[in-house]
Parts: C-alpha cells; sequence; structure tokens
C-alpha cells in the first residue's frame, strides 16, 4: 500500500477503536508500510489529540 500520509492516517484511525488495542507490526501489515512509519504516523496522530498512545 502506498498511500499518502493523510489517507494512511485515515486508515489506522478506521482501524483503532476506543476499545481495541492495536499493535505497531498489527497496523504496519495493515498499512504495508513500516513500524518506524507507523510510529511517526501515531506520533502525530497523539498530538493532533486522535489517538492515545
Amino acid at each position: 500500500m502506498s498511500d499518502s500520509p493523510h489517507e494512511r492516517r485515515r486508515t489506522i484511525l478506521r482501524a483503532l477503536s476506543p476499545t481495541t488495542v492495536h499493535s505497531v507490526q498489527a497496523l504496519s501489515r495493515l498499512t504495508g508500510v513500516s513500524v518506524i512509519t507507523i510510529r511517526r504516523d501515531l506520533t502525530e496522530l497523539a498530538h493532533e489529540g486522535l489517538v492515545t498512545r
């Protein structure tokens, strides 16, 4: 998957729910990007107040 960062973050947000915990590795497999990229995306989403790490 080679989505833009915006689309990838939307995919991450859709995969998450308030009662579900996902591993960075699972999100990496889901989006087809590296664990480092997922960590960067989660940091950005956390700064925006959209996820809690």
